[in-house]
């Protein structure tokens, strides 16, 4: 069996042998990964102060740890259709658990009023099985294939539509104290925006980084011999004088651009996204937070390590 997964197939049952381990390995990542989004919500709101008072959030991140496994599989089964379900009941099993001072939050509404949210994504799909249509009906591959396109831009705009949405809505209805409220008027086109001229900035940055380092790793490889034979023909002339220079900044160069996109994601894009949701939040009623006072900090220490990031105690 190990053979079938780690060697190349030979025939169909490799395939979806290496397939099935290809899955189950996902799966079973996914509950360190709902760990991980329950621990960084509480993490952040414990190192977060707003007129001087603390924020804070209850340990419960196994219970949001199977519950997310349960809201995602009920997605994945429906095709979609439970996503404001699993977003509805999710965020508000995260939002019954936090604490700004000593007032707690609460999420009102219901999951069914996400729809309208997504309601991009609906038409989306329809314009993916028009174009789909017109290719297996028409036989108009290119008409069809077009579609096609336009229907998958539109599914991403449409993914992004109901993240920003669902904010909106979800926020519209977290209640802290049962007296303050909240409401967003953050625009998915500004969001869009954001992240369409980010990922042009990074690729022009990431282009002519290329080329620079490209430019040094050809004068440096034509300095050491080049690639091909040295004089006695052992194939090595990359490796002699300065050719260890060579790999050694190829590498250097390779880490470097992983470590500076990844900055430039979070300049770019992330930041300035997280800016455009914080700028368009309001604070509705704000006059009961005069009687919120302080509550006894939490010990986190446990989630400056990934080991000791799941309420479960102990380490790995």
């Amino acid at each position: 069996l190990w053979g079938a997964i780690t060697s190349e197939p030979r025939g169909p049952m490799d395939v979806v042998t290496q397939l099935g381990a290809t899955y189950v390995t996902g799966l079973a990542v996914l509950p360190l990964i709902f760990f991980a989004q329950y621990r960084a919500r509480r993490y952040m709101l414990s190192r977060t102060r707003w007129r001087g008072l603390r924020f804070a959030m209850d340990a419960a991140a196994v219970g949001y740890a199977w519950r997310a496994l349960l809201y995602f599989g009920l997605s994945i089964v429906t095709l979609g259709l439970l996503t404001p379900l699993a977003t509805f009941r999710l965020e508000k099993y995260m939002t019954d658990r936090m604490w700004y001072g000593d007032a707690g939050f609460e999420q009102e509404g219901q999951w069914s009023e996400l729809y309208p949210a997504m309601k991009h994504q609906f038409i989306a799909v329809g314009v993916l099985l028009l174009g789909g249509a017109i290719i297996y009906f028409g036989q108009a591959v290119g008409l069809g294939g077009t579609v096609m396109f336009a229907g998958y831009l539109w599914l991403l705009f449409g993914f992004v539509y109901y993240q920003v949405e669902s904010f909106k809505y979800l926020t519209a209805r977290k209640v802290l104290d049962g007296k303050v409220r909240f409401t967003s008027n953050a625009s998915s086109g500004r969001v869009i925006g954001i992240f369409v001229l980010g990922a042009i900035l990074i690729a022009i940055l990431a282009f002519v980084l290329s080329m620079v380092f490209g430019a040094l790793f050809g004068i440096l490889a034509a300095s050491s011999g080049g690639f091909g034979m040295n004089g006695d023909g052992d194939g090595m002339g990359i490796f002699e004088g300065v050719g260890v220079l060579v790999v050694l900044i190829a590498v250097l160069g390779y880490l470097t651009s992983l470590v500076l996109i990844g900055a430039l994601v979070t300049v770019f894009i992330s930041a300035p996204i997280l800016g455009h949701y914080v700028d368009t939040l309001r604070v509705e009623n704000a006059g009961p937070l005069e009687q919120i006072r302080q509550r006894a900090g939490d010990q986190l220490a446990d989630a400056d390590g990934f080991a000791d990031a799941l309420d479960v105690g102990g380490a790995f």
